[in-house]
Protein backbone atom coordinates (compact mmCIF):
# COMPACT_ATOMS: atom_id res chain seq x y z
CA UNK A 1 0.00 0.00 0.00
CA UNK A 2 1.29 3.38 -0.72
CA UNK A 3 1.39 5.98 2.13
CA UNK A 4 0.51 9.41 0.66
CA UNK A 5 1.74 12.46 2.82
CA UNK A 6 -0.21 15.66 2.62
CA UNK A 7 1.85 18.80 3.64
CA UNK A 8 0.04 21.55 5.47
CA UNK A 9 -1.84 24.74 4.04
CA UNK A 10 0.01 27.59 3.68
CA UNK A 11 -1.95 29.96 6.25
CA UNK A 12 -3.02 32.36 3.76
CA UNK A 13 -4.09 34.64 5.83
CA UNK A 14 -1.16 35.08 8.10
CA UNK A 15 0.67 35.38 4.43
CA UNK A 16 -0.72 38.66 3.55
CA UNK A 17 -1.12 40.37 6.89
CA UNK A 18 3.14 40.36 6.70
CA UNK A 19 3.64 40.64 2.97
CA UNK A 20 1.46 43.93 3.99
CA UNK A 21 3.73 45.69 6.58
CA UNK A 22 6.39 48.03 4.74
CA UNK A 23 9.63 48.89 6.28
CA UNK A 24 9.28 51.26 9.48
CA UNK A 25 11.09 54.49 8.56
CA UNK A 26 14.66 54.80 8.93
CA UNK A 27 14.72 56.58 12.47
CA UNK A 28 12.59 54.17 14.10
CA UNK A 29 14.78 50.99 13.90
CA UNK A 30 17.41 51.27 16.63
CA UNK A 31 14.98 50.37 19.57
CA UNK A 32 12.30 47.77 20.09
CA UNK A 33 10.03 50.95 21.50
CA UNK A 34 10.73 52.93 18.60
CA UNK A 35 7.60 50.74 16.63
CA UNK A 36 4.93 50.82 19.32
CA UNK A 37 1.85 48.84 19.57
CA UNK A 38 -0.69 48.47 16.83
CA UNK A 39 2.03 49.87 14.58
CA UNK A 40 4.11 46.52 14.27
CA UNK A 41 0.28 45.15 12.34
CA UNK A 42 1.66 47.82 9.61
CA UNK A 43 5.75 48.02 9.91
CA UNK A 44 8.60 45.71 9.77
CA UNK A 45 11.31 46.48 12.25
CA UNK A 46 13.98 44.59 13.69
CA UNK A 47 16.25 46.45 16.74
CA UNK A 48 19.21 47.85 15.53
CA UNK A 49 18.79 46.29 11.73
CA UNK A 50 19.37 49.95 10.73
CA UNK A 51 20.33 48.86 7.10
CA UNK A 52 17.39 48.42 4.47
CA UNK A 53 19.77 45.70 3.16
CA UNK A 54 19.76 43.79 6.35
CA UNK A 55 16.18 44.56 7.12
CA UNK A 56 15.28 43.04 3.96
CA UNK A 57 17.17 39.75 4.37
CA UNK A 58 15.43 38.89 7.22
CA UNK A 59 11.95 40.06 6.20
CA UNK A 60 12.00 37.86 3.40
CA UNK A 61 13.82 34.94 5.78
CA UNK A 62 10.47 35.30 7.35
CA UNK A 63 8.44 35.45 4.99
CA UNK A 64 9.45 32.00 3.39
CA UNK A 65 9.35 30.58 7.02
CA UNK A 66 5.52 31.53 7.05
CA UNK A 67 4.78 30.05 3.72
CA UNK A 68 6.57 27.18 3.92
CA UNK A 69 6.10 26.43 7.39
CA UNK A 70 10.40 26.53 8.38
CA UNK A 71 11.11 25.71 11.40
CA UNK A 72 13.64 27.76 13.90
CA UNK A 73 16.47 25.58 14.12
CA UNK A 74 16.38 25.85 9.80
CA UNK A 75 15.11 29.44 10.15
CA UNK A 76 18.69 30.14 12.67
CA UNK A 77 20.75 27.60 10.16
CA UNK A 78 19.72 29.78 7.31
CA UNK A 79 20.31 33.02 8.66
CA UNK A 80 23.25 33.06 10.51
CA UNK A 81 25.81 33.13 7.69
CA UNK A 82 23.68 35.50 5.88
CA UNK A 83 23.60 37.89 8.16
CA UNK A 84 27.16 37.20 8.95
CA UNK A 85 28.35 38.26 5.93
CA UNK A 86 26.21 41.49 6.13
CA UNK A 87 28.12 42.26 8.89
CA UNK A 88 25.40 41.98 11.68
CA UNK A 89 26.38 39.68 14.11
CA UNK A 90 27.81 39.72 17.22
CA UNK A 91 28.43 43.05 18.75
CA UNK A 92 29.02 46.21 16.94
CA UNK A 93 28.68 49.76 16.78
CA UNK A 94 25.50 51.49 15.76
CA UNK A 95 24.48 55.10 15.25
CA UNK A 96 21.17 56.10 16.56
CA UNK A 97 19.55 57.58 13.78
CA UNK A 98 17.60 60.30 16.31
CA UNK A 99 19.74 61.23 18.71
CA UNK A 100 23.13 60.42 16.12
CA UNK A 101 24.55 58.72 19.32
CA UNK A 102 26.95 55.69 18.59
CA UNK A 103 26.70 52.83 20.61
CA UNK A 104 28.01 49.42 21.24
CA UNK A 105 25.08 47.01 20.37
CA UNK A 106 23.98 43.37 19.86
CA UNK A 107 23.63 42.36 16.61
CA UNK A 108 22.61 39.23 15.43
CA UNK A 109 23.01 36.15 17.81
CA UNK A 110 21.10 32.83 17.95
CA UNK A 111 19.07 34.24 21.15
CA UNK A 112 17.98 37.05 18.90
CA UNK A 113 16.79 35.33 16.02
CA UNK A 114 14.85 32.55 18.16
CA UNK A 115 13.22 36.14 19.79
CA UNK A 116 12.70 37.52 15.97
CA UNK A 117 11.06 34.52 14.87
CA UNK A 118 8.75 33.40 17.65
CA UNK A 119 7.13 36.66 17.64
CA UNK A 120 6.64 37.58 13.59
CA UNK A 121 5.51 34.43 13.11
CA UNK A 122 3.35 34.15 16.40
CA UNK A 123 1.99 37.77 15.41
CA UNK A 124 1.44 36.30 11.78
CA UNK A 125 -0.55 33.75 12.80
CA UNK A 126 -2.92 35.67 15.09
CA UNK A 127 -3.29 38.04 12.70
CA UNK A 128 -4.47 35.44 10.18
CA UNK A 129 -6.53 33.45 12.76
CA UNK A 130 -8.64 36.55 13.09
CA UNK A 131 -9.38 37.44 9.65
CA UNK A 132 -10.40 34.23 9.70
CA UNK A 133 -12.73 34.25 12.88
CA UNK A 134 -14.31 37.37 11.39
CA UNK A 135 -14.85 35.16 8.04
CA UNK A 136 -16.99 32.55 10.31
CA UNK A 137 -18.71 34.78 13.19
CA UNK A 138 -22.11 34.06 11.99
CA UNK A 139 -21.43 30.15 12.72
CA UNK A 140 -19.22 30.96 15.58
CA UNK A 141 -19.98 33.71 17.62
CA UNK A 142 -17.71 32.95 20.53
CA UNK A 143 -14.18 33.45 21.38
CA UNK A 144 -12.29 30.99 24.57
CA UNK A 145 -9.07 31.68 25.82
CA UNK A 146 -7.07 28.88 26.33
CA UNK A 147 -3.63 29.02 28.09
CA UNK A 148 -1.80 25.28 26.71
CA UNK A 149 -0.49 23.67 29.35
CA UNK A 150 3.34 23.95 29.43
CA UNK A 151 5.98 24.11 31.72
CA UNK A 152 6.87 27.80 30.48
CA UNK A 153 3.25 29.27 30.97
CA UNK A 154 2.69 31.93 32.64
CA UNK A 155 1.07 32.62 35.80
CA UNK A 156 -0.72 35.98 34.38
CA UNK A 157 -2.66 34.78 32.07
CA UNK A 158 -4.15 31.52 34.05
CA UNK A 159 -7.14 33.59 35.37
CA UNK A 160 -8.00 34.02 31.92
CA UNK A 161 -8.59 30.69 30.37
CA UNK A 162 -11.81 29.47 29.78
CA UNK A 163 -12.78 33.26 29.45
CA UNK A 164 -15.53 32.87 26.70
CA UNK A 165 -17.01 36.28 25.21
CA UNK A 166 -18.79 36.77 21.52
CA UNK A 167 -16.15 37.43 19.27
CA UNK A 168 -16.19 41.46 18.89
CA UNK A 169 -16.36 42.03 23.00
CA UNK A 170 -13.60 44.80 23.44
CA UNK A 171 -12.16 42.33 25.94
CA UNK A 172 -10.40 40.53 22.70
CA UNK A 173 -8.72 44.65 21.56
CA UNK A 174 -6.20 43.69 24.13
CA UNK A 175 -6.09 40.19 25.26
CA UNK A 176 -6.00 38.58 21.78
CA UNK A 177 -2.89 36.53 21.86
CA UNK A 178 0.11 36.77 22.08
CA UNK A 179 -0.02 38.73 24.89
CA UNK A 180 4.02 38.62 25.38
CA UNK A 181 7.02 37.63 24.45
CA UNK A 182 7.08 33.77 23.66
CA UNK A 183 3.26 33.37 24.87
CA UNK A 184 1.92 30.20 23.95
CA UNK A 185 -1.72 31.29 24.97
CA UNK A 186 -4.58 30.91 21.90
CA UNK A 187 -7.51 31.96 21.20
CA UNK A 188 -10.38 29.38 19.83
CA UNK A 189 -13.67 30.15 17.91
CA UNK A 190 -16.57 28.12 18.63
CA UNK A 191 -20.36 27.89 18.00
CA UNK A 192 -23.44 28.29 20.12
CA UNK A 193 -23.44 24.64 20.20
CA UNK A 194 -20.45 23.90 21.23
CA UNK A 195 -20.87 26.36 24.36
CA UNK A 196 -24.22 23.88 25.12
CA UNK A 197 -22.37 20.68 24.51
CA UNK A 198 -18.80 21.60 26.64
CA UNK A 199 -21.04 23.42 29.21
CA UNK A 200 -19.56 26.45 28.55
CA UNK A 201 -20.43 29.47 30.42
CA UNK A 202 -20.10 32.97 29.02
CA UNK A 203 -18.03 34.97 30.99
CA UNK A 204 -19.88 38.50 32.19
CA UNK A 205 -19.27 41.63 32.76
CA UNK A 206 -19.02 41.34 36.71
CA UNK A 207 -16.31 38.30 35.99
CA UNK A 208 -14.42 40.67 33.57
CA UNK A 209 -13.42 43.63 35.93
CA UNK A 210 -10.52 42.27 37.70
CA UNK A 211 -8.88 41.90 33.98
CA UNK A 212 -8.88 45.41 33.24
CA UNK A 213 -6.71 46.81 35.79
CA UNK A 214 -4.10 48.63 34.08
CA UNK A 215 -0.41 49.85 35.12
CA UNK A 216 1.58 52.62 33.94
CA UNK A 217 4.33 51.99 31.27
CA UNK A 218 6.41 54.92 30.18
CA UNK A 219 8.18 54.78 27.07
CA UNK A 220 11.57 56.19 27.07
CA UNK A 221 11.72 56.36 22.91
CA UNK A 222 8.37 58.16 22.24
CA UNK A 223 8.36 59.75 25.84
CA UNK A 224 4.77 58.72 26.82
CA UNK A 225 2.94 56.84 28.95
CA UNK A 226 0.68 54.07 28.41
CA UNK A 227 -1.81 52.05 30.24
CA UNK A 228 -1.09 48.37 30.07
CA UNK A 229 -3.56 45.86 31.21
CA UNK A 230 -2.10 43.86 33.95
CA UNK A 231 -0.44 40.37 32.90
CA UNK A 232 -0.06 41.71 29.57
CA UNK A 233 3.91 42.83 28.73
CA UNK A 234 4.23 46.26 26.97
CA UNK A 235 3.95 46.55 23.31
CA UNK A 236 1.62 43.46 22.93
CA UNK A 237 -1.88 44.56 24.50
CA UNK A 238 -3.25 45.07 21.36
CA UNK A 239 -5.14 42.69 18.54
CA UNK A 240 -2.69 42.29 15.34
CA UNK A 241 -5.78 41.30 12.94
CA UNK A 242 -7.50 43.99 14.50
CA UNK A 243 -4.54 46.98 14.21
CA UNK A 244 -3.62 45.98 11.05
CA UNK A 245 -6.12 48.15 9.23
CA UNK A 246 -5.81 51.95 9.65
CA UNK A 247 -9.40 53.00 11.62
CA UNK A 248 -9.49 55.91 9.52
CA UNK A 249 -10.12 53.37 6.83
CA UNK A 250 -12.28 50.77 8.49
Amino acid sequence: MTTIAFAALPNEEAIAYFKEKGFANAFDRFSWKDVWGEEHARSFTVAKAVRDDVLTEIRDALLSAIEDGTTLETFKAAMEPKLRELGWWGKGIVEDPKTGEIAEAQLGSARRLRVIYDTNLRTANSAGRWARVQRNKRLMPFLTYIQIDRPSARDAHKPWHGITLPVDHEFWKTHYAPNGWFCGCMIRQVSARTVEKESLTLTTEEELAPFRETRPYFNDRLGITEQVPVGIDPGFAHNPGLARFDPSEK
